[in-house]
């Protein structure tokens, strides 16, 4: 499985993740580098599967629901 994957699964299954956060679990159980981490974070964020909110300049991520960008690209593929 993917880094990409693995991270919207875990996302997904433990709801709002600080971006900091996330990029220590990845480096202690990976051998991932927290920059391909934090990578992986504005990908899903761009394709509309995670949404990021800043609070006092730290990043955290959040599922968007499988429905709402699933329903967005069924709408991009019809245009």
């Amino acid at each position: 499985m993917s880094l990409k994957s693995r991270t919207l699964k875990y996302i997904e299954n433990h709801g709002e993740v600080a971006k900091g956060d996330m990029q220590r679990l990845v480096a202690e159980k990976t051998s991932y580098t927290p920059e391909n981490v934090g990578r992986r974070l504005r990908e899903l964020e761009n394709e509309g599967k995670l949404k990021v909110r800043y609070i006092k300049g730290y990043a955290f991520y959040s599922p968007v629901p499988r429905e709402s960008y699933l329903n967005e690209r069924l709408w991009e593929l019809l245009q």
